[in-house]
């Protein structure tokens, strides 16, 4: 997270609450972007969605992958863990929208003092960072 009083960005470490599509979801985006603590939060949601994504999906595996059941009046209508996993992926990506994470690999693999090459992660989090936070005149 951002200490100002500190130049080098450590990310959060990973939950340790989180199920693997989380955790691996919250570890990717941690190490890609420096956060603050409002957006480590935030991204501990989205992790936290990510696993229920996971399990919803295992469950409407685990029962055959419908597409359709039956209604309370005999029709036929979508399947609820259908309904619930479009929910919930509705909801991971308003969330992180909202983070507004920039993409590093947009960024030339050029670092800062002219050396070709992969970025350190210093500098990876430096430009992300000024990305971030000074955006481009008009865009």
């Amino acid at each position: 997270m951002i200490d100002n009083n500190q130049t080098d960005y450590v990310p959060p470490a990973t939950p340790e609450d989180l199920g693997p599509a989380g955790s691996t979801y919250y570890y990717d985006v941690a190490n890609q972007h420096m956060l603050t603590n409002a957006e480590a939060r935030t991204l501990y949601d989205i992790a936290s969605l990510a696993d229920m994504v996971a399990e919803l999906n295992a469950a409407w595996r685990a029962a055959g992958s419908p597409m359709t059941t039956k209604g309370s009046r005999g029709q036929e209508v979508t399947h609820p863990l259908i309904t619930e996993l479009r929910f919930h992926r509705q909801e991971m990506a308003s969330m992180a929208a909202r983070l507004r994470l920039e993409k590093l690999s947009a960024e030339p693999d050029v670092s800062p003092a002219g050396r070709s090459g992969p970025m350190s992660r210093t500098d990876s989090a430096r430009t992300a960072a000024r990305a971030r936070w000074h955006p481009a005149k008009g865009a």
